[in-house]
């Protein structure tokens, strides 16, 4: 059936229009790739998470199981607990750990037009000190 829309009737490699390898210019401040996914464990250190679309603030942690240019962002860092007394962070602004501020619906893939949720662009940071005292 994609070959009769003049697709490839077997899937492809093609680098996404937003990695390093492609967006060279972008890969010096941008060098690793992220990726997201829902996790039931909350980890160590807190950094920032930065692409070409903005910034949110989340916790990570190295894992052994992930290749060293992939980031993996969790989703619903923003979200409160009340039950475990965990506070949330603003899901919009300064200060938010909201995963989707930083994560865009295009450039789409061109069949299935599935959004580029696992190949941005970001770089992590610490926090300033002044922040990760108080966080």
């Amino acid at each position: 059936m994609l070959a009769e829309h003049g697709y490839p009737p077997l899937p492809e490699f093609e680098e996404p229009p937003m990695s390093p390898r492609s967006r060279p210019e972008l890969a010096r401040r941008f060098p690793l790739i992220l990726t997201c996914a829902k996790s039931l464990r909350f980890c160590e250190s807190q950094h920032r998470i930065d692409t070409p679309h903005g910034s949110v603030r989340a916790r990570g942690r190295l894992n052994a199981g992930l290749d060293p240019g992939v980031v993996s962002g969790q989703h619903g860092w923003w979200q409160a607990c009340a039950e475990l007394g965990l506070p949330g962070y603003p899901p919009y602004g300064p200060g938010s750990a909201n995963l989707n501020l930083v994560l865009r619906q295009a450039p789409s893939d061109p069949i299935g037009e599935s959004s580029p949720l696992r190949s941005s662009m970001c770089e992590i940071a610490p926090l300033p000190q002044d922040e990760s005292t108080s966080a």
